[in-house]
């Protein structure tokens, strides 16, 4: 486009300003600030980043749930305050894709009503929640009148998720998928901080219940494992595509409107039989760790990159290749990108564990795919 040099200064900005707004976002690709671990524990970089997400923006969970607070421990009838169902009430809205904070006696005393939802502290209720409990205190049944969002009063289970559909409050289907979220808002969009607790996979397209132009991975095992997610639009919802395995937590961050650029985050499969480290292992004992040794030769194998695979460990791993020290493992997958890292020849592998175990490490052979290219 050929620019006239008498061109205003308007027209120049809003030529080029949405250009500008997608190249230029330092801090999308970074970490919220840090929170203050002991420095002393090897998994403390993984819990800071994990609390730096929970830490930031505000809550944005759409329901209150009533929580009834236990009296005195000495009242002789305490079977009257103690719900048997609260908890099943507090599981089918975690599985069912409903974002929740409880709010006990002295909390719900303090809420008030505010343009049909309900204000306690800074955050903002559609609905309040109160389940099957065999007794209120007169003070919560004077209050209730007078908080003007929806109150659903349940009896069962199937009835609350009938309540909740016909006062349309929304879900995140994901939860569909046996994942679990926390979802806070910031400035730009949304933060959910995800993690799967099933043994299976999960892998596919998932929608989310609010909007995104654009969204960021960011892994909590590595400081600098953080990249643009694959988006698609279907009608007015927004899906990512995700890959967790079992055990495993990712976050992500997403923008309304603004499309950041940066790095992509890169997406595998494997795609040939993976090859076992079989040794032999040297074991050395150290104060206050087992360090196991060999050495291996980089397969022949053609492929977008390697995953060294440690098995079910179930504990904490330092792994060095090469010289190369990555950053502790402390939660599942126990495994690593490491194609960067291998040597043309041999390379040598240490990995220090704080108990004795019996490994069973595998090298996995990885295609990078683009979802939005493929059928899968």
């Amino acid at each position: 486009m050929r620019i006239p040099r008498s061109a205003p200064l308007a027209f120049l900005f809003i030529t080029f300003l949405p250009s500008l707004l997608h190249a230029i976002d330092p801090e999308a690709f970074v970490w919220p600030s840090p929170v203050s671990i002991p420095s002393n524990l090897p998994f403390g970089p993984y819990l800071s980043r994990c609390q730096s997400i929970l830490q930031t923006g505000q809550s944005d969970n759409d329901l209150l749930l009533y929580s009834p607070t236990l009296p005195n421990p000495l009242d002789s009838d305490l079977s009257r305050y103690l719900d048997p169902t609260f908890s099943p009430t507090a599981v089918t809205l975690r599985e069912n894709g409903y974002s929740f904070d409880t709010a006990p006696d002295h909390l719900l005393l303090t809420a008030r009503a505010e343009h049909g939802q309900i204000i306690l502290g800074n955050n903002h209720y559609r609905a309040l929640i109160i389940p099957p409990v065999q007794f209120l205190p007169p003070s919560i049944i004077k209050k209730l009148p007078t908080l003007a969002a929806p109150i659903l009063y349940t009896s069962s289970t199937s009835d609350l998720l009938t309540s909740l559909a016909q006062s349309r409050i929304p879900r995140e289907s994901l939860a569909d998928t046996g994942l679990h979220f926390i979802r806070r808002s910031y400035s730009r969009g949304y933060y959910y901080f995800l993690f799967n607790p099933t043994s299976h996979p999960i892998d596919a397209w998932l929608p989310l219940a609010t909007p995104a132009a654009a969204a960021i991975i960011l892994d909590p095992q590595s400081q600098d494992h953080i990249g643009t997610a694959a988006v698609r639009h279907r009608g007015p919802s927004a899906e990512i595509y995700l890959q967790l395995s079992p055990g495993q937590s990712l976050a992500l961050r997403t923008f309304t409107s603004i499309q950041p650029s940066g790095p992509v985050w890169k997406y595998f499969q494997p795609f040939k039989p993976s090859l076992p480290l079989s040794g032999p292992w040297q074991a050395t004992h150290l104060p206050s760790s087992t360090r196991y040794s060999t050495d291996f030769d980089t397969p022949s194998t053609r492929c977008s990159d390697w995953l060294l695979d440690l098995g079910p460990i179930h504990t904490i791993a330092t792994v060095t290749l090469n010289n190369h020290q990555f950053e502790p493992l402390c939660r599942p997958p126990y495994s690593l990108h490491i194609g960067t890292y291998l040597a043309e020849g041999s390379n040598h592998l240490d990995i220090d564990l704080p108990i004795p175990a019996d490994l069973h490490v595998h090298l996995i052979p990885l295609k990078q795919f683009d979802p939005a290219q493929e059928d899968r």
